[in-house]
């Protein structure tokens, strides 16, 4: 996964680790989720995935899902925040 190791090797901030049991990595405009479950909804405002048992939502402007695959998933965008539910 090319943007998995570009993302890697440009890392700014980690999160999520203690809330989902998983890693979510962002840099600038660009999010990786590790270890997703499927894509619930997209849109450019929104893109929510299964993470476990619960929904994060990625919420911004102009997000689209760059590369996605069984486990990992990337989205691009105006990154403005992260809401998990239930």
């Amino acid at each position: 996964m090319a943007y998995k190791e570009e993302l890697c090797a440009l890392v700014s901030k980690t999160l999520g680790e203690e809330v989902l049991n998983r890693k979510i990595t962002v840099y600038d405009n660009l999010a990786l989720v590790e270890g997703h479950n499927g894509i619930l909804a997209y849109n450019p405002q929104n893109v929510k995935v299964r993470v476990n048992k619960k929904t994060l939502s990625i919420v911004g402007k102009d997000l689209c899902v760059v590369e996605c695959t069984v486990n990992d998933i990337v989205i691009k965008g105006n990154i403005e925040r992260f809401e998990v539910s239930k």
